[in-house]
């Protein structure tokens, strides 16, 4: 089926108040804050997402004990929450049906991968209720956490939020080749924000403060676990970091302050590992970790957390909040290590730039609703922002002149951070090949970016999806020179969907 191609205007529940936020959750079982109480709950053993089989991913509503004393209405991939996890090798063909049976029009975007433009999951492609379409694409990607989500305009926010994220894993002989922890002892972690206070309901009510700070939360749920544990050898694990939530920044440690080690960011592994005992993660954002619990001793706890900051506005942002406590229970272990070397990354040279493009992140506050611009512009679907060639290396230079942080992420290309502020000395969580990359208020950053491998429209966009959904989009063409040829599997693509 054709996919429907409109500007498709609307807000989520327009003139609704939102409820406000109660208390912040701190540690597993602990509430603080003011206002009304956080909802008491049980701890839980984590939810492991289940793999794909292949064949159909069924947009659809279901009903799911998020808690375990009350159904919850979520809105799902394949009927489960979170989605089902995605396991490729990179030179495969990944193939999948999606079928749309929600109430509102929806498709797939696979966030870092690098597809032919109608595979992207661009918000013009989009499918109504009843409608289906075939995602098919060469998986040329090195081995990385990558993921999938909604992507129709306007309406991002409130889809991922009630349940649609999964996870969209690349595996690769380079990466198996080094030994690291593998099977149960490789565990992606879904890391979202929920309001509790919502009658434990994922009910997205959306008003003006919320469209200018995002929609937070009071409560961490880890893989759709409130209050999570996770059961834990004495022995080295990994876990795959996605920050999945609308709005929340985390700063992810431990709570005894111990230290552990990143291996990769959004486009996959680094050259080697680092010792950090905490680390930013913005929506959409990345981290790989590898965390040795042998120094614990059994009977030990030990609590994943976002650590309280200053900088966030508004609903506490920057919060301190508990997001999975680990229990050690047993000796063993993976049998996986943790290799001084990791990865063989090329460096882009921005001498070779070809040309430097400036963004400027700006916030209408004072409209109602509010609208958020790049280069003060708002989103228009048909209208193409920039125009770029395949093949060619520029420097992009992101100025956030906002009070409200932004998380920006490119479509369809993959960068490297050059410097912040003018700091070349980059921290582990900029390193490596990355989609997305966090800005706080008053800051300016440079990437470099090497556009292709595929010509046609993508997106550059802020992932506080309030932000996104509410102007903060562009649409920017990679076009054919005279000195590039496209890729054939991109003509290949082409030549199935005709």
């Amino acid at each position: 089926m054709i996919p429907s191609r409109r500007n498709f205007l609307r807000l989520a529940a327009a003139g609704t108040a939102a409820v406000g936020l109660g208390g912040t959750r701190l540690f597993a079982g602990n509430h603080g804050g003011v206002g009304a109480a956080a909802v008491q709950g049980s701890p839980q053993a984590l939810r492991i997402p289940p793999l794909f089989a292949g064949g159909t991913i069924t947009a659809r509503m279901a009903q799911q004990n998020v808690w375990p004393d009350i159904a919850t209405e979520v809105w799902t991939y394949g009927g489960s929450y979170p989605a089902p996890t995605i396991r490729v090798r990179s030179g495969e063909r990944f193939t999948a049906q999606f079928s749309n049976m929600l109430p509102d029009h929806s498709n797939i975007h696979w966030h870092g991968l690098l597809n032919p433009h109608n595979m992207d999951g661009h918000p013009n492609d989009v499918f109504e209720n009843g409608a289906s379409y075939t995602y098919s694409f060469a998986v040329a990607q090195r081995a990385g956490t990558y993921w999938y989500h909604p992507h129709p305009h306007m309406m991002t926010g409130p889809q991922v939020y009630r349940g649609m994220a999964g996870f969209f894993i690349v595996e690769d002989d380079e990466e198996n080749a080094l030994g690291l922890p593998a099977s149960e002892y490789d565990v992606p972690l879904l890391i979202q924000d929920r309001r509790s206070e919502a009658g434990r309901q994922f009910s997205y009510i959306l008003d003006d403060a919320a469209q200018l700070d995002g929609y937070l939360g009071d409560e961490v749920l880890a893989n759709g676990t409130p209050d999570a544990f996770l059961e834990v050898a004495r022995g080295l694990y990994r876990f795959r970091l996605l920050n999945g939530s609308n709005a929340r920044i985390y700063q992810v440690a431990l709570s005894d302050n111990s230290a552990f080690h990143v291996i990769g960011t959004d486009g996959g592994l680094l050259d080697r590992p680092y010792e950090v005992t905490n680390s930013m993660l913005a929506p959409a954002e990345r981290l790989d970790v590898l965390i040795d619990f042998s120094r614990f001793a059994i009977g030990d706890s030990v609590t994943l957390k976002t650590l309280r900051y200053q900088g966030g506005t508004g609903r506490q942002q920057g919060a301190e909040m508990a997001i999975l406590r680990f229990d050690v229970k047993r000796d063993g272990g993976s049998g996986g290590a943790m290799p001084a070397t990791l990865a063989t990354i090329e460096k882009l040279n921005p001498d070779a730039a070809v040309r430097q493009r400036d963004f400027t992140l700006r916030t209408d506050d004072g409209s109602s609703p509010p609208m958020h611009m790049i280069n003060d512009r708002m989103f228009d679907m048909d209208r193409i922002d920039e125009t770029v060639h395949l093949g060619d290396l520029e420097v992009w230079s992101f100025t956030n002149a906002t009070l409200y942080p932004h998380p920006m992420h490119l479509h369809g290309a993959q960068f490297q951070v050059m410097d912040r502020n003018g700091n070349t000395a980059l921290e582990p969580r900029d390193m490596g090949w990355k989609d997305t990359i966090y800005l706080p208020a008053y800051s300016t950053a440079r990437v470099a970016v090497k556009f292709g491998p595929y010509a046609g429209v993508y997106l550059v966009h802020c992932h506080n999806l309030e932000h996104e959904d509410h102007g903060m989009m562009l649409n920017y063409e990679t076009t054919l020179n005279d000195s590039a040829v496209e890729d054939r599997d991109a003509d290949a693509s082409r030549m199935e969907l005709r």
